[in-house]
């Protein structure tokens, strides 16, 4: 897991080195949410991870929304009545991958909008 967070963290780091210097990110909030509801829940829990307040240009900036991510996704997953302690993991790494996945998403599509 160690290595899948720091290889998406040097990826947030070099999508969101476009945005150094004053750009603007678009949208400074992602949702993260647990990927399968469990039984008997109508939606999935979210919640919603701001990161308008971090310089995504520095190595700390991804760390703070690293962690940020990885609290709201044991969060959510605890919410969701994840029951054992191996799907409760594989709740938090999807989710944690998701979110990380619609970041890279959004800055891709302002990125593209740009040109």
């Amino acid at each position: 897991m160690k290595n899948f967070i720091v290889a998406l963290s040097t990826a947030v780091l070099f999508s969101a080195a476009a945005f150094a210097g004053g750009a603007s990110e678009p949208n400074h909030a992602i949702g993260v949410s647990a990927p399968n509801p469990a039984a008997g829940v109508s939606a999935p829990n979210q919640k919603v991870v701001a990161y308008g307040d971090l310089n995504l240009g520095s190595q700390d900036g991804v760390v703070a929304l690293r962690n940020r991510i990885v609290a709201a996704a044991v969060e959510v997953c605890a919410a969701n009545a994840v029951k054992d302690s191996r799907s409760d993991r594989q709740c938090r790494d999807a989710a944690v991958r998701n979110a990380i996945n619609e970041i890279g998403r959004k800055f891709s599509e302002h990125l593209a909008s740009a040109q």
